[in-house]
């Protein structure tokens, strides 16, 4: 979120008033009256510094958090395609319902679709991590490199009637699409989490 700041310059006014009596013995009374404004420097908004990396996307499917939740796993036929209908791009994590364990994360640039390939079996839920402007710098939660420099948002898909059950048998294996929808029409309700949430493996 940003946040923008408001200065509103304030004025304070004073007024003094003296009294001045002359040396002779005059009834008469002298006054003045001085009023005196005193208004404050403006103070300047601080401008809002743009990313270095403005406009970086990495290649659909790219694993760009390896070195925090390890390399993915990879077995059997089965496959997922994934639709980004977010305006930022996203990386998107299969997690195992058993171990709690990321075995896929891998990138989706906004608007792209990418089929996530050869899917071990197991129950799986998700969790996302949006954003834009792609900083292969910036030192993240799990403490590697590689995060959002703009936009940053996380949610999860770990309600139990969203869980991802995958077969892969010789029998057959499980094929799908899911939509990634900022809104609530998609084929899969998020919820928001926090980054520590996120990281957390």
């Amino acid at each position: 979120m940003k946040l923008s700041k408001i200065c509103i310059p304030v004025i304070y006014s004073f007024l003094i008033i003296t009294s001045c009596t002359p040396s002779d013995t005059s009834n008469e009374q002298y006054s003045t009256t001085v009023e005196e404004t005193t208004s404050l420097p403006e103070v300047k908004e601080e401008p809002v510094l743009e990313s270095p990396y403005k406009g970086n996307k990495l290649e659909n499917g790219k694993s760009p958090l390896d070195a925090c939740f390890g390399k993915g796993k990879y077995a059997g036929k089965a496959w997922i395609e994934f639709k980004n209908d977010y305006d930022t791009d996203a990386i998107v994590c299969l997690v195992s319902l058993n171990s709690g364990k990321v075995i896929r994360n891998e990138y989706i640039q906004a608007g792209a679709n990418f089929k996530m390939s050869k899917i071990p079996a197991g129950t799986y839920y998700l969790k996302t991590y949006q954003g834009n402007d792609w900083n292969p710098k910036r030192t993240n939660i799990c403490g590697t490199k590689g995060g959002f420099d703009s936009d940053a948002d996380f949610s999860t898909s770990d309600d139990p009637d969203d869980h991802i059950v995958i077969s892969n048998s010789r029998s057959g294996y499980t094929t799908g699409s899911i939509t990634l929808y900022t809104v609530s029409n998609g084929n899969m309700a998020t919820a928001a989490i926090s980054e520590e949430a996120f990281f957390n493996n």
